[in-house]
């Protein structure tokens, strides 16, 4: 949900959302405490913006991933590169780095795959190994390579693990 005219924020293209924290009854509780900042945390570690660092305007519900991309850009056409036909057919393999791996590290790590050196953004044996592990467990064909059936299994989990 967003107060913002249409193509003014975030939302309108996907790229944000917000969350909400339980009670020990399931109810939301939005009681400002410790439990966002450790919602933040979590989320900066893996690459977000988090509204909750917001200096003018704390939004501690709000979570983005612009791909460096304004709103102006936005609303003028632009789509983030990982949105194009190219980004289905990725491939992320042993030897490769960047952000991207270090992504796909910090998920596995999350789900409890180990990585010598931790999310490094090198993708290397460690990773190799974690990323095989992690498609046998899915019933993924186990060949260490992050195509778009295992990463679309990464993110699910990860996603489930964190709300």
């Amino acid at each position: 949900m967003t107060n913002a005219k249409g193509g003014y924020s975030y939302h309108n293209y996907g790229l944000a959302f917000d969350i909400a924290l339980l009670d020990n009854d399931g109810k939301v509780d939005w009681t400002i405490d410790r439990r966002w900042n450790k919602a933040g945390e979590i989320g900066k570690r893996i690459g977000l913006e988090w509204g909750g660092d917001w200096t003018s305007l704390k939004d501690y519900p709000h979570f983005q991933y612009t791909f460096g991309l304004s709103l102006s850009e936005l609303r003028s056409g632009k789509v983030p590169k990982t949105q194009t036909p190219k980004a289905s057919s990725m491939l992320i393999k042993y030897g490769d780095r960047g952000n991207h791996v270090q992504l796909i590290q910090r998920m596995l790590i999350h789900l409890g795959y180990s990585l010598f050196g931790g999310a490094d953004g090198i993708f290397g044996s460690s990773t190799f190994k974690a990323v095989k592990d992690f498609q046998q467990a899915l019933y993924l064909q186990v060949d260490g390579i992050v195509g778009p059936k295992t990463l679309e299994k990464l993110y699910n989990n990860f996603n489930k693990t964190m709300f």
